[in-house]
């Protein structure tokens, strides 16, 4: 439920060839963006066929979570002592 309502892809569309899905993404708009919060997409529930596409998708490229947490935490751990 986490990675739905915190989805940040904007997936264009999804296509299937060979038992694969190919996920194509869309063009961010990054003008409009203010806050890290604009960056949250609306998890494309439609394009998926399954429960099965579904849960693919939700785990499309998690492996980067870590890595952005990772740095929230280093910065918030060294208190702007970088720059």
């Amino acid at each position: 439920m986490y990675r739905e309502k915190c989805f940040d892809k904007l997936v264009a569309r999804i296509e299937r060839k060979n038992g694969k899905m190919y996920i194509h993404e869309g063009v961010y708009n990054y003008e409009g963006m203010i806050s890290e919060m604009d960056f949250l997409e609306t998890f494309p529930e439609s394009l998926c066929e399954s429960e099965e596409e579904k849960l693919a998708l939700l785990s499309h490229i998690a492996c980067s979570d870590a890595v952005a947490w990772l740095h929230e935490l280093i910065k918030f751990m060294i208190g702007g002592q970088y720059q």
